[in-house]
C-alpha cells in the first residue's frame, strides 16, 4: 500500500466532507495552498477556509500534527504496519 492510498483510507474515517478530505490529502501530500486551489479549481481563500474547518473538526494545528493523528490511527488499525511491510 502506497502512502497516498493510506493517508486516503484513514481520512475517510475522520468525519470530514469529501471536499475536506481532499483538500487535507493534498495538503498532507506537501502541496502548498495554491498548489491546492489550482487543482481543486477553488479560490486561496476557500482552500485555507477548508484547513482552518479541518484543524477545528480534528484538533490538530499543524500539517504535521494532522499527518501525526492519522498515522497514530493508522497504526492503531494495524493498517500501517501491513502497509509499512509491503513498501519494503
Amino acid at each position: 500500500m502506497d502512502l497516498l492510498v493510506f493517508f486516503q483510507k484513514q481520512i475517510q474515517e475522520f468525519g470530514l466532507s469529501p471536499r475536506e478530505q481532499e483538500v487535507a490529502l493534498h495538503w498532507m501530500m506537501d502541496f502548498n495552498y495554491k498548489e491546492i486551489s489550482l487543482l481543486m479549481q477553488i479560490s486561496e481563500l476557500t482552500t485555507r477556509t477548508y484547513i482552518k474547518n479541518i484543524h477545528l473538526k480534528l484538533g490538530v494545528n499543524s500539517k504535521a500534527s494532522l499527518i501525526i493523528k492519522v498515522i497514530q490511527h493508522g497504526t492503531s488499525s494495524g493498517e500501517l504496519i501491513s502497509g509499512m511491510k509491503s513498501l519494503i
